[in-house]
């Protein structure tokens, strides 16, 4: 790796910017908070209020292997820009402005930014990384200060682009092109308990789904592993439950099993905001920590109930406090009120 001194070294002086050039800029290339399925749904926010405010201007988002297939179903002309060094050279002086709201310092990023060269490159404010500060580091022209209160979908009322906050920061996808119709006789549920960090506690999401079944109910999880603690739960706990454990190898497939369910029931992860920018009914299971729920919250509407324990937790992957006896409640109505509106 090279040493952080010298990255800093060969990087240029910042320029003088006017920030009157922002809204004159033909071109925005954008890198997302982070390489999540979540965060890049998050993005489209951002991307919506640009594409209204500055409906001419050439967009790009910087993508990863493990995003680049969501943004690719976006409803955007966006151009995807793969995060390699390489990539940044190719792309070299082609974008007016860079927006990078990645919330960390790395060496890559910090090259990708220099050999990017835009006529202005703008970031958000990030922690000390080492020799790597908001003082040391010159690849960016200026630093934005973050607002924990602000949503990452909202993130341009951090930078110059604020007047693209006028127009509403709503998420899009297209529909997906594989099909993933559940049984035609019963009501849909997709349940998602787990994500990176986090996760519902399995017997007591077993017991609830016991609970809560009527028979006409398939309950739907994706990529269950075989020696699950969520396969043996339901096993034990829910046997008689119509369970369906679907492979779901590609976004493609999320995308799917998403968009066919007549019902979504998931924790905080990138499931809820796939869910909102399809406008599925939905009840969101959060960690009551006020920095996570501030910034990653759902899309509320009719179709979204947002479930939040009374208890605080210790970060925003400690779901402790959903008991089956909460998660029983919660499940009960969303069941009823999907199959209220179903014929």
């Amino acid at each position: 790796m090279l040493n952080q001194k010298l990255v800093m070294a060969a990087c240029k002086a910042k320029r003088v910017l006017n920030l009157a050039d922002c809204k004159t800029a033909s071109s925005i290339l954008i890198r997302p908070v982070g390489p999540a399925l979540g965060d890049a749904v998050m993005a489209t926010g951002y991307l919506s209020q640009l594409k209204q405010a500055l409906p001419h201007a050439k967009i790009g988002i910087v993508i990863e292997a493990r995003n680049k297939d969501l943004f690719a179903n976006t409803p955007f002309n966006t151009h995807l820009i793969t995060d390699s060094l390489l990539s940044a050279w190719k792309n070299r002086h082609q974008w007016d402005v860079f927006l990078d709201f990645s919330t960390t310092f790395s060496t890559r990023r910090i090259l990708f930014a220099e050999l990017l060269d835009p006529k202005m490159a703008i970031t958000v404010e990030k922690p000390p990384k080492g020799s790597y500060t908001m003082a040391s580091v010159h690849s960016f022209d200026l630093y934005c200060p973050i607002n924990p209160k602000i949503h990452f979908r909202n993130w341009l009322e951090l930078t110059p682009y604020q007047f693209a906050a006028q127009f509403p920061a709503q998420y899009q996808l297209n529909p997906p092109k594989v099909n993933k119709h559940p049984l035609p006789d019963k009501t849909c549920i997709l349940v998602c308990p787990q994500g990176s960090t986090r996760a519902l506690n399995p017997v007591a999401l077993a017991q609830a789904i016991a609970k809560a079944d009527n028979g006409n109910l398939v309950f739907r999880f994706l990529n269950l592993p075989p020696d699950s603690p969520y396969l043996a739960a339901l096993n034990q706990y829910a046997p008689h439950a119509c369970i369906q454990n679907i492979a779901s190898h590609t976004v493609e497939d999320f995308l799917a099993n998403v968009f066919f369910a007549d019902a979504i029931f998931s924790i905080d992860t990138a499931s809820v905001h796939i869910a909102c920018a399809y406008h599925k009914k939905l009840t969101a299971l959060y960690a009551n920590y006020p920095l996570n729920l501030w910034q990653a919250a759902p899309i509320l509407s009719d179709d979204t109930e947002w479930v939040i324990p009374n208890e605080p937790a210790q970060s925003g992957s400690d779901f402790s406090a959903y008991t089956s006896q909460l998660l029983l409640n919660a499940l009960q109505r969303l069941i009823q009120r999907t199959q209220a509106e179903q014929p």
